[in-house]
């Protein structure tokens, strides 16, 4: 992109139009070489020490970034915005599962062990995520989470918003799909997923398999179309 070989850093390539960093100045293009006064370095060590910087800056209420721009070199000051109350943690379970309770975002073991990436992980995280931005975690909610059909539309919402929040995020939202059909089939064997999904349709608050992993391609390369017109718009 035209920058300078003896500058480490990394290239912003998205930013959520309503978000702090937007707010701060941060632009598409912009070149990041410092967080919270610690140089971009692309070793284990020099992300670790990014990543304590960035906890201590943000705890402080601002994240200050150091820029390159062209030729500028601006210094930004983030402000910390909480976007989630609700902490990610494993648990040692061995079922596939995950789910949120409105303070935790819970995934068993056997889940994280079976995604090999951490696209496919975020997407998890995000759907749950999603479940707790939208609410469906409320005790108000209690009995449309009984409600079958109810309980569908609010998968497939968490579904359409945890692509968007993975890209936003930094992760690959076309690891949705793929993460959805690790699990399918990891889930349950052949016989079961024949006899009780696909004969005799059930899918529990599900869309079926094949029509939820389409559903996801489909959001996945929507929110594509979504940034790609976002940074022409630039």
């Amino acid at each position: 992109m035209g920058f300078p070989e003896d500058v480490s850093g990394t290239v912003v390539s998205y930013i959520n139009a309503d978000g702090p960093a937007r707010l701060a100045g941060l632009r598409y293009g912009d070149q990041i070489t410092a967080i919270g006064g610690v140089a971009l370095v692309p070793t284990t060590e020099g992300r670790a020490a990014v990543a304590e910087a960035s906890k201590a800056a943000f705890e402080k209420g601002h994240l200050a970034l150091s820029v390159r721009r062209g030729d500028a070199e601006l210094d930004l000051a983030i402000a910390g915005q909480q976007i989630c109350a609700a902490n990610a943690v494993i648990i040692n379970k061995k079922r596939t599962n995950a789910y949120a309770n409105g303070s935790n975002i819970l995934v068993t073991q056997r889940m994280e062990q079976l995604l090999p990436s951490d696209d496919e992980l975020a997407y998890i995280i995000s759907h749950e995520a999603a479940h707790v931005f939208l609410g469906h975690t409320s005790t108000e909610n209690e009995a449309d989470l009984r409600n079958s059909a109810t309980r569908k539309i609010m998968e497939r919402d968490a579904d359409a918003l945890a692509v968007r929040l993975m890209l936003k995020a930094g992760y690959a939202p076309e690891a949705a799909a793929t993460a959805q059909q690790r699990i399918e089939k990891s889930d349950t064997g052949p016989i079961t997923r024949f006899v009780f999904r696909d004969l005799l349709g059930m899918h529990g608050p599900y869309l079926p398999p094949k029509e939820r992993t389409a559903f996801l391609i489909a959001q996945a390369a929507e929110v594509r179309a979504e940034l790609e017109a976002s940074i022409t718009a630039q």
